[in-house]
């Protein structure tokens, strides 16, 4: 029997424009990612905007050829995780995000941490056209 405990607030953020959203789950040696992303949009006759999301990468159970938590730590913030497509083939997380990625399976593969991991801004501004021209990737096993 495992249990299961999901993480709380982490953060709050205001920003103007879209925002990026990236979750990591991992289970053992599988991992899920889901990036999101979101923007406040205004209607017509309405005072208050709208919450519109937009999906960039969903994809479960990936695979990670390193034991980050053990013998490979050394590797941690350099590697992330594999994931497919239902016909085999691999689907690539958007460059854009790749060092978050990395980041993010930094984290997760931190056994009995009690510390913060942080995710930087990217060194490069990105434009929202580029954010925008992300082609979508989702499989749902």
């Amino acid at each position: 029997m495992k249990n299961f405990m999901p993480n709380g607030l982490h953060a709050i953020l205001l920003a103007k424009g879209p925002i990026v959203r990236l979750d990591m789950y991992r289970f053992e040696t599988a991992y899920d990612l889901l990036i999101t992303s979101h923007a406040l949009v205004t209607e017509e006759d309405k005072p208050k905007p709208k919450l519109e999301t937009r999906l960039i990468f969903f994809h479960r159970f990936g695979v990670l050829d390193r034991e980050l938590w053990g013998k490979d730590k050394m590797f941690r913030g350099a590697v992330a995780p594999q994931f497919f497509m239902s016909n085999g083939s691999e689907a690539k997380v958007p460059h854009v995000y790749q060092q978050a990625v990395f980041k993010m399976t930094e984290a997760v593969t931190c056994t009995k941490c009690k510390h913060q991991h942080l995710l930087e801004p990217p060194s490069l501004e990105m434009s929202v056209a580029d954010l925008e021209s992300v082609k979508v990737s989702a499989a749902v096993a």
